[in-house]
């Protein structure tokens, strides 16, 4: 509690907060003992548990602070991924934050993460979904009226993975998915690649932004 409070009134960096690992194994053993379950399901288990939808339509939610370091660490990815489905018709994907951004801000963002994707204010719709942490990505199989949460940095190929299972389509890699798999996207990852070619190591610590959550009577699965 002291540690959530000295980064909401900017007394340290969430980065600062050597207690943030510790909470986050507090709250994730909550929700383990609340849904009943022994332990989080590695993502092949949970791709198990989709039901495709109907039509192969999906809706994808991203939801993400400007200030969470695991979003910045993992956008890229999700530009890779919003490359990859953009001009699928079947599929809908636009990125959320927990609250009004500035322009400017958010214009910066985007040169340093390389994001193209649609940006909205999603205060709101985050309360509708429950989202405990960001960055969050939900998907939606509007035919089949479900809804499917992963909570955490992502890599591209999950996050791929994700949305094709959902779709019932086979996660393909294609000679688009390479190349955007080897493609440097927006400046955090130019000045990864020029650290990493110094021989020092790259980014490594991340840390989740807590939301308040808003208890419904929702489908959403959690993985």
């Amino acid at each position: 509690l002291i540690g959530e409070q000295l980064i909401s009134q900017d007394v340290i960096d969430e980065d600062k907060w050597f207690g943030v690992e510790q909470h986050m194994s507090i709250e994730m053993a909550k929700t383990r003992k609340e849904l009943g379950t022994l332990i989080k399901p590695t993502h092949d288990a949970a791709m198990q548990r989709i039901v495709p939808d109907a039509k192969s339509e999906v809706e994808v939610y991203i939801f993400f602070t400007l200030n969470c370091s695991w979003c910045r660490y993992m956008s890229a990815d999700l530009e890779r991924l919003w490359q990859m489905v953009k001009d699928d018709p079947r599929v809908k994907m636009s990125a959320y934050t927990m609250g009004e951004t500035s322009s400017e801000w958010l214009s910066e963002y985007r040169t340093y993460t390389g994001l193209t994707m649609p940006i909205q204010d999603g205060s709101e719709l985050a309360r509708a979904f429950n989202i405990a942490y960001v960055p969050a990505v939900v998907v939606v199989t509007p035919n089949n009226n479900n809804a499917y949460l992963k909570s955490g940095q992502q890599s591209f190929e999950h996050l791929y993975q994700f949305v094709r299972t959902a779709q019932g389509l086979p996660a393909t890699v294609t000679k688009r998915y390479l190349a955007l798999e080897n493609q440097v996207i927006g400046e955090m990852e130019q000045a990864k690649l020029a650290t990493l070619k110094n021989g020092k190591k790259g980014y490594s610590k991340q840390v989740n932004y807590r939301v308040t959550r808003k208890q419904s009577k929702d489908s959403l699965e959690r993985f």
